[in-house]
């Protein structure tokens, strides 16, 4: 099923017609809304019908009530979404939705349009395989087993993956949607141009599977770290190879806590794999209560370390990179809660696939345990931010030179 604006509608019609071309069967409202009549029936038909619903964000999108209230809906109803991104947002409820899910971003007016397509059948081709795994019956019971297991019992070892709803009571995430806004509004400061060279490198890195699995940005304060890593973030969404993000904010109660970025980055996970979300639900019925009380350092272990090693099956040949920013800003430094965290963080023994990207000022705790995994490591130091400071000076100048021209050919013209 398709879920899109109407203000989208020829894009999305160009789409539809590729992945039928390629053999797909796609349930388009511009065909069918006029046969059932209701468009809330209509919706009711179209995701019970469909196996998967391609939703197709956009501004329009994010101020459409029915387009609301049906990918609440397919969430409710448990279906895979593959999330289209046709422009920059900015994007709220949606993103608490989508977040973490491998999206297609068409938003590019330059991008190779089959390379898209393509993309987006590899997207789609993933959430079917997945949720053919969660539709084929149980291995048989072993022949030397004496008990019968009721259907119950073989119920509990594969779980359903959890609504969005249930995961967010559950895990208690940070606001996704004030984190996502945050980023958007950092990215739109950063100047064309600029900081390219970091970039080339984090991509070189997190495309080579040699290369160290962490990858640490030191900087001052107001060096530009953010801007850096929502750049990142954005072109790891692009690639289709973010697997999670937090961004820690000293003043923000939800976002200097280390419990709260474990458990948002699990939160992350697990609306993008199957296995994360049963991995944690396996582990709060084992021990109830858990996630709510365990201390940072356990909850890192048991939770995301444990949840990563079940992923590798579902993430393809893609590495996964986990971003972390200003992690200085989580925790009081010398707390326990915080050295427990950056200990559990240290003493991690990753998977292959799985990749981390931390931003921090050169703090010693930090630091001390980052330096275990010998590190791909980069300062922002003058020399490299000087040709930066040039074009954003440059960039300064000539827009002023601009608004001083037209000021004073606005007086010419009043004077004639």
């Amino acid at each position: 099923m398709f879920s899109y604006s109407w203000a989208n509608k020829d894009k999305v019609l160009q789409t539809k017609t590729e992945l039928e071309k390629r053999g797909y069967s796609v349930w388009l409202d511009e065909q069918r809304m006029a046969r059932i009549g209701n468009i809330y029936e209509g919706m009711y038909d179209g995701l019970n019908n469909s196996k998967i619903v391609c939703s197709f964000l956009s501004v329009h999108y994010e101020t459409s009530a029915n387009c609301k209230r049906e990918l609440c809906f397919a969430s409710d109803r448990k279906k895979p979404i593959v999330p289209v991104r046709l422009d920059s947002g900015p994007f709220t409820w949606s993103h608490v939705i989508t977040a973490g899910a491998l999206y297609v971003n068409m938003s590019d007016a330059y991008a190779d349009w089959n390379e898209k397509i393509n993309e987006l059948v590899a997207n789609v081709e993933a959430a079917l395989n997945r949720l053919n795994q969660q539709l084929s019956p149980q291995p048989p019971i072993a022949q030397q087993q004496q008990n019968v297991v009721s259907p119950a019992v073989v119920a509990s070892v594969t779980p359903p993956v959890m609504s969005n709803t249930e995961l967010q009571t559950l895990l208690k995430p940070a606001n996704i949607t004030k984190m996502a806004n945050d980023v958007d509004e950092v990215f739109r400061k950063r100047l064309p141009g600029t900081r390219d060279w970091l970039l080339a490198d984090v991509k070189e890195w997190a495309d080579d599977v040699k290369s160290s699995s962490v990858f640490w940005l030191v900087a001052s304060a107001g060096a530009g770290k953010s801007v850096v890593a929502a750049s990142v973030i954005r072109e790891l969404e692009a690639a289709s190879t973010l697997g999670a993000y937090f961004v820690s904010k000293a003043d923000q109660a939800d976002r200097n806590d280390a419990s709260c970025l474990v458990r948002t980055i699990a939160y992350q996970l697990a609306l993008k794999f199957p296995a994360a979300a049963r991995h944690i639900n396996e582990l709060e019925k084992q021990e109830a209560g858990f996630l709510a009380t365990a201390n940072p350092s356990l909850l890192f272990q048991k939770l995301i370390i444990g949840l990563l090693e079940k992923l590798e099956a579902e993430m393809g040949d893609r590495n996964l990179i986990i971003v972390l920013d200003a992690l200085d800003e989580c925790g009081t430094p010398g707390s326990r809660d915080r050295g427990d965290f950056l200990s559990a963080l240290g003493n991690a023994v990753l998977p292959r696939k799985v990749k981390l990207l931390v931003t921090s000022r050169p703090e010693v705790d930090i630091r001390q345990e980052l330096k275990k995994f010998d590190p791909y490591m980069i300062e922002l130091n003058e020399e490299r931010s000087m040709a930066d400071l040039f074009l954003f000076a440059e960039s300064r100048v000539t827009a002023k030179f601009y608004r001083a021209t037209k000021d004073d050919n606005l007086q010419r013209a009043r004077r004639l």
